[in-house]
C-alpha cells in the first residue's frame, strides 16, 4: 500500500481490516508465501492513519 492507495480506500470505507498471520516476518511471510509481506501489512495501518487524521 502506498499514500495514493490510503487515500482512495479513504474515500470509500469508513473502516479497513488488515490481516497479520503472525508475530514475526518470518511466519506471516512463510503463511502468505510472499517475501517481504509483513513489512508491508505493517506499514498499511500507518498510511491509513495518517489520510484519517488529514480528512
Amino acid at each position: 500500500m502506498d499514500r495514493a492507495m490510503a487515500g482512495r480506500l479513504a474515500e470509500c470505507f469508513d473502516e479497513v481490516v488488515v490481516s497479520v498471520d503472525g508475530s514475526t516476518a518470518e511466519v506471516h511471510d512463510r503463511i502468505r508465501g510472499r517475501a517481504g509481506s509483513f513489512d508491508r501489512v505493517m506499514t498499511a495501518p500507518g498510511l491509513l492513519d495518517e489520510e484519517a487524521r488529514e480528512r
